[in-house]
């Protein structure tokens, strides 16, 4: 993952040798990042497994996958499902999020437990994107149909704190409009289990379904939004785990810093220091440009202590004399 700051370019004359201009670039290279409410994510990018390593799907009926908008995404026949287990879905605050691509009136679940909780799109209700629990299946619902043959992202959260129990319906990153979009005053379930493409051993879904994504926690209108503009580039859920910076620089170079060269060898050293304090990541990877074309790369393991892991590059040599006219983090 790359976090990209503004780029600065600067003329040196004067120099009775040539300044070359540098570009630092740190990358963060992880395996396991999430946001800090994520109970599970399926990119369903030719498995069912749960990208955290905890919740992995079972299908029950024909597994099979097509192209997605984010990679590939999971083929729903109308007799096929998704099993994530019977100890997945909060039985508090949550949030449910898919893109989904419906290909027929049907039942349509979404994402669904199997007795209490419910994320669907029925031809039963003209296939308007609805949400609800214990039976009440559309206590939230759009005014309008699920666009047929065309992707969409949905999402539907719940935060059992607000107004005696708010569900909030979203569609393509925005709430659903209208009084129906909200509703309050709306009770808990009690049903841990979850199925995509499905509710309870039947009620299925026809199309495809790709990202989906479950969380202990009520996202906010920004959240929504943010995943949903991710998707439309081409990008998963598991890239918005960031809730704050996550590296503390201690030591980088300025623009306009000049390394004069030392002997032997004509080098100049360029320090980079600093700690990651988010969990997930595996290594720090420093790249140093010169003139924007790639001149040296190091890799280094990060070691957590709790949540921080430090780093430094104190070995970096380049031709001198050199002057970072940009530092890329």
């Amino acid at each position: 993952m790359e976090f990209p700051c503004t780029r600065q370019s600067a003329a040196i004359t004067g120099f009775p040798r040539t300044i070359h201009r540098l570009s630092i670039l740190l990358l963060l290279m992880g395996s396991s990042l999430t946001h800090a409410g994520l109970v599970g994510h399926w990119p369903l990018d030719g498995n069912a497994n749960d990208s955290g390593g905890t919740y992995h799907g079972t299908f029950a009926g024909t597994e099979a996958y097509a192209a997605g908008p984010i990679g590939q995404a999971a083929s729903f026949d109308g007799s096929t499902l998704i099993d994530l287990g019977g100890s997945v879905m909060p039985l508090g605050a949550y949030t449910k999020s898919a893109w989904i691509y419906r290909t027929a009136d049907a039942a349509n679940n979404i994402l669904s437990g199997s007795s209490a909780h419910a994320f669907w799109c029925t031809s039963n209700n003209g296939s308007k994107l609805a949400a609800g629990h214990n039976g009440a299946w559309q206590t939230v619902q759009d005014d309008v149909a699920v666009p047929m043959s065309a992707w969409a992202h949905v999402a539907v959260t719940f935060d059992p704190t607000a107004a005696g129990g708010t569900l909030k319906l979203y569609a393509n990153g925005v709430p659903v409009a209208g009084a129906a979009g909200t509703a309050t005053g709306v009770a808990a379930h009690a049903d841990s289990s979850a199925r995509i493409g499905g509710y309870g051993a039947g009620n299925f879904f026809r199309g495809y379904i790709d990202d989906a994504g479950l969380w202990n926690e009520a996202l906010s209108d920004e959240e929504i939004q943010a995943i949903y503009t991710a998707g439309l580039a081409g990008n998963d859920i598991a890239t918005l785990w960031l809730t704050a910076p996550p590296v503390t620089i201690t030591e980088m170079p300025k623009p306009m810093q000049i390394y004069p060269r030392a002997l032997p060898g004509n080098t100049a050293t360029i320090p980079v220091s600093g700690t990651v304090n988010t969990n997930g990541f595996d290594a720090a990877v420093l790249t140093v440009y010169r003139e924007d074309v790639p001149l040296l790369s190091e890799t280094q393991a990060l070691v957590y202590a709790g949540s921080s892991a430090p780093f430094t590059f104190s070995t970096v040599s380049v031709s001198a004399p050199t002057v970072c006219s940009t530092a890329r983090t």
